[in-house]
């Protein structure tokens, strides 16, 4: 026999009317498709009677949770635990349900029963991980990944939360290093301490007719050889000088 109840947006459906339903469930029932969607007040508990109230001859589990917003690991847990040995084909809609996490999958690969053939999991825009979403995309990729214990999942304690000094230290850009001049590294190799000097004009060299020699003249000096400092006169080039006239 086959039976098909929806529920979906019954803003009364809480867990004591889930729980009488369970009660009422024929024994020789072969197929079930339930949908709870949008019932906002269903939760663990209500989820919990559900399964124990299944059908032993259960063939076929199609259970529409999306959007039902109280439930989480614990219920998904419980339903798990009571599947029934013959099932074949299960259909599991947790869309939107922002309280599954990993545990859930964890307990939904451990409570698969032998028998099952077909499995179809939503899980989309939960709060399981990506990683986990990975295996849930049919039943031999859940199969092939083998979870910790349901028990060790459920005790294990969630991580702490970082110091808000810490996130704001992360989150500040990083400040470029300061480069020592070339000036500033000792024969050895190490820095030397860094000292500020005062700029000195730079110094351009310049020659002159008169002689080869070149001299230092500041920049922005006047370009007038007449301006640039000429060499000593000596004795020697005076009397040079009077003899050549």
């Amino acid at each position: 026999s086959r039976l098909e109840l929806c529920f979906s947006e019954c803003s009364e459906m809480g867990d004591g009317g889930l729980a009488s339903l369970a009660h009422v469930l024929p024994k020789t029932l072969q197929a079930l498709c339930l949908n709870l969607s949008c019932c906002v007040k269903l939760g663990d508990s209500g989820l919990s009677a559900v399964a124990h109230g299944l059908p032993p001859e259960l063939h076929e589990l199609r259970l529409d949770l999306s959007r039902c917003p109280n439930i989480s690991d614990e219920g998904i847990a419980a339903l798990m635990r009571s599947l029934p040995e013959k099932l074949q084909i299960f259909q599991l809609d947790l869309q939107r349900c922002y309280g599954i996490k990993d545990p859930s999958i964890a307990s939904i690969r451990h409570g698969l029963p032998a028998s099952l053939k077909h499995l179809e999991l939503d899980v989309q825009y939960t709060s399981v991980s990506v990683e986990r979403k990975k295996h849930c995309r049919s039943l031999d990729d859940l199969l092939a990944w083998q979870p910790p214990s349901i028990d060790t999942l459920l005790s294990a304690p969630a991580l702490p939360a970082e110091p808000l000094e810490a996130v704001a230290r992360a989150a500040a850009p990083a400040r470029p290093a300061l480069l020592p001049p070339e000036n500033a590294m000792s024969p050895t190799g190490s820095v030397r301490d860094i000292q500020l000097l005062e700029p000195r004009p730079m110094r351009m060299r310049s020659t002159t007719s008169v002689s080869a020699m070149s001299v230092d003249q500041p920049m922005g000096a006047a370009s007038d050889p007449a301006a640039i400092e000429q060499p000593p006169v000596t004795a020697a080039d005076a009397a040079a000088a009077a003899a050549a006239a």
